[in-house]
């Protein structure tokens, strides 16, 4: 049995390990275990199916940045998606809220800014594969990101192939 990269073994992954995956230390739990850690993409999609409109338009408007994006960057990404929806959404405060610690992780720039970026490299690739591979998804990106997202999103793609 082989486990996955070191580079895996996040706080959260060992979180969700120990909490939904550890039975006992039969053979079946074993492989269970071997197919969690080996598969950090399954995990991202059934959690992020499960966030709001506004939750998931955020970590979609921050594929629009290679890398971390500034908070105040990232807001008006966040709001140029939201302002298409036809439900009501969330603030950009409370959305980063909601989902930091889990999905996104907020820190401080060298010189104090906020920046914003994906907690694991794996979740941003879930989104590109997504967007690869649902045509109204990558339409529906395409004509609200930036010219800047557009060419983050042709490099994203171009390493998310087989």
């Amino acid at each position: 049995m082989t486990f996955a990269p070191e580079s895996n073994y996040t706080p959260e992954r060992v979180r969700q390990l120990c909490e939904g995956v550890l039975k006992d230390d039969s053979a079946e739990s074993l492989k269970e275990i071997s197919t969690f850690m080996s598969n950090p993409t399954q995990r991202w999609r059934s959690a992020y199916g499960a966030l709001s409109i506004s939750e998931q338009a955020l970590l979609t408007a921050l594929l629009d940045f290679d890398e971390a994006a500034y908070l105040n960057q990232l807001k008006q990404a966040y709001e140029q998606r939201i302002r298409h929806e036809q439900t009501s959404c969330l603030p950009c405060a409370t959305a980063i809220s909601r989902l930091e610690h889990s999905f996104i992780r907020v820190s401080r720039s060298y010189l104090g800014a906020e920046i914003v970026d994906f907690r694991h490299p794996s979740l941003r690739d879930m989104l590109l594969e997504q967007l690869r591979d649902n045509s109204n998804a990558r339409k529906r990106y395409i004509e609200l990101t930036t010219p800047a997202g557009l060419a983050a999103l042709m490099r994203g793609l171009a390493h998310t192939k087989d």
